[in-house]
């Protein structure tokens, strides 16, 4: 009993050590998904997903069940979805992980506290895999638009030594801050090897994404799946979409619309870049997940 005690609180520090390498003190962390390859090329707009589901679907199962049953029931345990609209402050994953910590302690049957050890390391891997996935994402916001970008390297995919493939997830979130819906019409890409040299292109202003142009309403979201070859194992990718204000006639023939269906006549804004701030395509070094 002492032995499981000694690796609970080496898993607990260790957790706690993973966490403030995750959050500066006083930022905020926005967990991200593993981005889904077999998704390559499909568009959708999609729900906005609360932060707390997204931490909830990251725990080990019967963490997972216990976090959900505090959400409901000890709401000063798990932030509420509005209190974690931008992500997770180090004191509020702090919390959490001390009281299921401090709730498995508890345990005393010994098939119980192996479950929790195995747990643990499930977390920390957890953990691991989500720094690797903040190092390989970005996010700008640019008149009102949200931008988030997170890539993933592809290595069943190889065609070659000299062949590295990616997957990149792109969410276009319409916020809050307008009054009016937007549409997708254009993007333009930038794509840099491990060495700096320009790789590929898009040129400014190239047709919609996935073929392609959505229309947003406020606080609505698009997401899309793209991907990259590289011959290095790192590289980079940076960019714009070229987007539209719409209004209210234009945005109700639907989110998906082919080009040249927009009049230009019936108040339609002009042109805007909405900016992709760089992101990192890391190849081998990144940690399975």
């Amino acid at each position: 009993y002492e032995m499981a005690n000694r690796v609970a609180r080496t898993l607990y520090r260790s957790i706690l050590k993973e966490v403030r390498g995750l959050t500066l003190s006083n930022s905020r962390i926005f967990l991200l998904e593993k981005p889904d390859h077999r998704k390559w090329g499909h568009g959708q707009v999609v729900e906005n997903t609360s932060q707390v589901d997204v931490l909830l679907g990251m725990l080990p199962a019967r963490a997972g069940i216990l976090a959900l049953d505090w959400a409901m029931t000890e709401k000063d345990l798990v932030p509420t979805p509005d209190e974690a609209v931008e992500g997770f402050t180090r004191q509020q994953l702090y919390k959490t992980a001390k009281a299921l910590f401090h709730y498995q302690r508890t345990e005393k049957d010994e098939g119980a506290i192996r479950s929790a050890e195995d747990e643990g390391f499930e977390a920390l891997r957890v953990l691991a895999s989500q720094q690797q996935r903040q190092l390989c994402s970005s996010t700008c916001m640019t008149a009102g638009v949200h931008v988030r970008c997170t890539s993933v390297f592809v290595p069943q995919q190889q065609r070659g030594k000299d062949s590295f493939l990616f997957t990149y997830r792109v969410t276009v979130h319409n916020t809050t801050r307008n009054t009016s819906a937007v549409k997708l019409v254009g993007r333009h890409w930038e794509i840099l090897d491990a060495n700096g040299n320009v790789t590929g292109s898009v040129p400014k202003g190239s047709h919609g994404v996935v073929g392609m142009t959505p229309a947003l309403q406020p606080n609505e979201t698009f997401e899309y799946y793209s991907g990259v070859e590289l011959p290095t194992s790192e590289g980079r990718m940076s960019g714009s979409f070229q987007m539209i204000h719409l209004n209210d006639s234009e945005a109700s023939s639907g989110p998906f619309t082919e080009k040249g269906d927009v009049s230009e006549e019936g108040g339609k804004g002009e042109e805007f870049d909405v900016m992709v701030a760089p992101f990192a395509l890391r190849g081998h070094s990144q940690v399975p997940s």
